[in-house]
């Protein structure tokens, strides 16, 4: 029922600990901040914080100026799919073009490491929470699932 949620976004700093505190009045909750937006995994699947973030980016491209150059894809806002660097660097002076499909060069964006690792980390913001007069529903129910 997608009347018993509402979304929320989380904020620099914030963990499940705090959003259960906060919201459902115990730290001891952060399983449910999990559960209600299906998280496999609690440490990957939560936001970075900006000092984690950079962390992992070092760790990943060697340095932040590293993921900044590094491009990824390209993209235009008149297409639903992207187009990988060796693709766009096979057509660089033509359109693209194949047996079933003609694409315009024109109006591609470069999307390197770092804009894509960002828009990931900050997809991860929005969730949504159950209403706490939800709870002792889902609380039930699993008492009665595990006993």
């Amino acid at each position: 029922n997608r009347k018993a949620f509402f979304r929320y976004t989380v904020k620099e700093g914030e963990t499940p600990e705090s959003v259960a505190l906060k919201f459902y009045g115990s730290a001891k909750m952060s399983w449910l901040v999990h559960f209600s937006n299906l998280h496999m995994d609690p440490y990957h699947d939560w936001p970075m914080s900006y000092l984690e973030f950079i962390r992992y980016l070092k760790q990943k491209y060697g340095s932040v100026p590293a993921a900044k150059a590094n491009i990824e894809y390209y993209e235009h806002p008149d297409y639903t799919f992207n187009i990988n660097v060796p693709t766009y660097e096979r057509y660089s002076n033509a359109d693209f073009i194949d047996s079933t499909l003609s694409v315009d060069r024109t109006g591609w964006t470069a999307v390197e490491s770092y804009t894509r690792e960002v828009q990931e980390n900050d997809d991860k913001r929005n969730i949504d929470l159950l209403h706490p007069d939800f709870v002792y529903i889902v609380e039930r129910e699993l008492e009665e699932i595990y006993s």
